[in-house]
């Protein structure tokens, strides 16, 4: 099956595939990888840059769309703009989002609380390039940047006043507008933007599930933004943005409760607030950012004959100083001060009965890096050293239970007010070691050696509660996990035009945090779970690589083709047991986390007319820790294929039209879900 989907692949791309990345984009300018300018071929470290003209010719309906054709990273979205939520992952990193870290103009998206990201909430239009930083990038970055770094870049005004407007219609009445504009005048600039979605849905369960408690989850929701900024002088710029979303996405889930009909939703409310001040002086150059991130989380739920709500407030903020020194051009000397905190307040507020579950944790860490960038021969030579320690806490927890009746009786076990009371500063460095040499332009070899660390969730540590795979119990002990990567590639430019790229790696993990079985049951109602307590597991062991082949201009001016493979070995190298009732897990692999992936394509484009056409081939992936083969337990090995085309009319009028899932592959994306399948939709828009 994998030669089979390889020859496919390499076919399409030899034949007709696209993907807009032109060989230029290696001398364009990056900035996550080292938190200083430098070329993307500069940096003795694998770095994608996605520039803004891929969200425009490729069917991308979020930000994280585009990220599943970069090798090396696997997105979770398989029901499109109707998922309630989507991770990204780099490296083997599975279903967790917080192993990587996620940031908009270098400033955290990944919430303390759960280490999850609204993608959502972030409008594919105010973005100007994406940058794909793989490996841990803790030395500069702290906490959930084990697998890779992805740093969204907004767009900044041109002067004048621009706008846009954009109107989406497609497969379940799915209706789609989004507008904004922008301005600048002299050294002051500004601008706002907005989306609204709603649509019908489809029922997310197989057919032979399907019944009367069965519907479609819909989706409507908002996102409105904005900024104004001031380039104080040539060197000294100021900004601050504001974002809001607002978004109700159904379950698919009817509740028949007494004589009440309720159809489950989940919506979630965020807020966000950055500010950021950037200077330099002469060999000099300084930042000081602050952030503020709040969400509002509200879902239905329906078990053992209990109706209830789970709410959910989680906040974090931050705020650090960066300065560096740049010595005759050959030494670049980068270091940094960090404070991050965070909280969760959650209640699950009971409707048949009394009952409010309490579970609330809060978190804070201070954090120092230091960087050296050291070029003594232009670029021939690159080495780059860098070392954090992050020093982080988790403090004033609690699981508590108000009027507890019997329907929350075989919680009571668990309930305490004093649940961090005995956790401890948890300190850990995070040194890198990496260089690069350049044999030629476009062409170089680098190797390093890095480390990362995440300290466990606030959830995992304060809270408890009944999911599909079993009762999870919470933790408030955890260790931090930890992981060192040691990785070689390299590029070269075959000829003008075409590039290819390697690289492969190796991780040691440590403590990896896992929930494993008590080896008790619990009664759910009338039905038995299995306990799972969240636990450091004891090792684990990634290795893999990526290919990467890009033609830009091939056979065509403004044709750019590419393919990529990727292969991950991610597994547990030594496992812990914590009863003797255990399964021993030594040698399973991590969940969602496929071995084998596939991306190719390619767009063609001009002044007038863009089209674009993408395969992607994702292995099967484990969904339980134990490596079960049944039907509902796996992700099935699948190739989808995207197609797009549009005109634009007088450079003002687009209208183009797109398929996401050509050949309606369905398959189950849980134990009892399935994805959405085809989705056919038309766009128009316009820009002045």
């Amino acid at each position: 099956m994998i030669r089979k989907t390889a020859f496919v692949s390499f076919f399409m791309l030899i034949s007709f595939s696209l993907f807009s990345q032109e060989v230029e984009v290696l001398d364009e300018i990056v900035v996550t990888a080292t938190k200083t300018e430098r070329k993307v071929l500069e940096v003795p470290a694998r770095v994608e840059l996605l520039p803004a003209y891929m969200l425009k010719t490729h069917n991308i309906f979020m930000v994280d769309d585009i990220l599943s054709q970069v090798s090396g990273v696997n997105v979770s979205r398989t029901d499109g703009v109707y998922s309630k939520k989507s991770t990204v992952s780099v490296r083997g990193m599975g279903s967790d989002q917080g192993r990587t870290l996620i940031l908009t103009d270098g400033i955290p998206l990944n919430k303390l609380s759960t280490g999850s990201v609204n993608w959502n909430m972030i409008n594919p239009y105010t973005v100007s390039s994406i940058e794909v930083v793989k490996g841990p990038g803790s030395s500069l970055y702290g906490g959930n940047a084990m697998g890779g770094t992805v740093n969204i870049i907004t767009r900044s005004p041109e002067q004048g006043v621009h706008g846009y407007a954009t109107f989406d219609y497609g497969t379940y009445n799915t209706l789609t507008g989004n507008a904004g504009m922008t301005v600048r005048k002299g050294s002051v600039y500004g601008g706002i933007n907005g989306m609204y979605r709603q649509g019908n849905g489809f029922n997310p369960y197989p057919k032979e599930l399907q019944n009367e408690e069965t519907i479609a989850a819909g989706v409507e929701e908002y996102q409105a933004g904005g900024y104004i900024g001031w380039d104080i002088d040539r060197n000294n710029n100021v900004q601050v943005n504001l974002s809001r979303y607002d978004g109700t996405r159904g379950t698919g889930d009817r509740i028949f409760y007494e004589d009440s009909i309720i159809d489950a939703t989940g919506r979630y409310r965020d807020n966000e607030i950055r500010f950021r001040y950037k200077g330099k002086s002469g060999a000099s150059n300084w930042e000081v950012a602050a952030f503020y991130l709040g969400e509002e989380m509200n879902e239905t739920k329906y078990k053992s004959k209990q109706l209830y709500d789970v709410v959910a407030d989680r906040k974090d903020w931050g705020v650090w100083l960066n300065y560096g020194y740049n010595i005759n051009g050959k030494v670049r000397l980068m270091s940094g001060l960090e404070y991050k905190g965070g909280l969760v307040d959650g209640r699950d507020i009971y409707r048949t009965s009394t009952d409010m579950v309490i579970n609330r944790g809060k978190s804070k860490t201070f954090a120092g890096f230091v960087q050296a960038e050291i070029d003594p021969f232009g670029g021939k030579l690159t080495f780059l050293p860098s070392l954090r320690y992050d020093l982080s806490r988790f403090y004033d927890a609690a699981y508590e239970i108000l009027l507890p009746t019997s329907a929350t009786s075989s919680l009571v076990q668990f309930t305490s007010g004093e649940l961090a009371d005995q956790a401890k500063w948890q300190g850990a460095f995070s040194p890198k070691l990496a260089m690069q040499y350049g044999i030629a332009r476009h062409t170089r070899i680098y190797a390093s050696m890095s480390s990362g660390w995440r300290p466990g969730s606030l959830e995992d540590m304060c809270r408890f509660g009944i999911k599909k795979t079993g009762f999870i119990v919470a933790n408030p002990n955890l260790s931090p996990e930890r992981i060192y990567t040691y990785e070689l590639g390299g590029d070269v430019e075959i000829t003008m035009g075409l590039s290819l790229s390697a690289s492969g790696y190796y991780s040691d993990g440590h403590d990896f945090i896992y929930s494993v079985s008590t080896g008790r049951k619990f009664m759910d109602g009338k039905k038995e779970k299995d306990e799972l307590k969240v636990s450091n597991i004891a090792g684990v062991e990634i290795y893999g690589g990526e290919v990467n082949a890009v033609y830009s201009n091939f056979l065509l001016t403004g044709l750019d083709v590419f393919a990529n493979y990727t292969y991950t070995h991610a597994s547990i190298k030594e496992y812990s047991k914590t009863q003797e009732t255990d399964e021993d897990l030594t040698g399973k692999f991590l969940t969602c986390t496929p071995r084998h992936q596939v991306a190719s394509g390619a767009s063609l484009r001009n002044r007038y007319f863009h089209a674009s056409i993408t395969y992607r081939y994702t292995g099967s992936q484990y969904m339980t820790d134990n490596n079960s083969t049944q039907e509902e337990d796996m992700i099935v090995a699948h190739g989808l294929v995207d197609i797009r085309a549009g005109y634009t009319f007088r450079n003002w009028v687009t209208l183009s039209a797109g398929v996401n899932n050509l050949t309606n592959k369905v398959f189950l994306t849980s134990s009892d879900q399935v994805g959405m399948g085809r989705f056919l939709y038309t766009k128009l828009e316009f820009r002045f």
